[in-house]
């Protein structure tokens, strides 16, 4: 996998778990999360923004295209698959950096 992006998508993860669990933390009892403040508002949409910036850097960390991004349409399943892709960055650590790749 390509680090830069591999590292990307482990704080988007973090901050995706953080922002939703301090909003479902911070409702009181019997209430919807979305109705309590502004800043519940916020911490979900940051949750689930970084949610999926973090499947976009791990397909971009496995080289994969930005179409596989609809397989989150299918919830579990295709996080799973998205997960369990084959890493197709063989030799691409330097190109992402801006070097070429050697040559073989």
């Amino acid at each position: 996998m390509i680090t830069s992006y591999s590292r990307k998508a482990g704080i988007a993860a973090i901050a995706c778990v953080v922002g939703l669990a301090t909003a479902i933390a911070i409702t009181p009892n019997g209430m919807k999360v979305w109705y309590n403040t502004p800043f519940v508002l916020i911490l979900g949409a940051v949750g689930v923004a970084s949610f999926f910036l973090t499947f976009w850097w791990v397909l971009k960390a496995k080289r994969r295209s930005d179409l596989w991004m609809l397989m989150l349409l299918l919830n579990l399943i295709g996080m799973v698959v998205i997960l369990l892709l084959r890493d197709q960055s063989k030799g691409a650590e330097e190109s992402a950096s801006g070097a070429t790749p050697p040559q073989a």
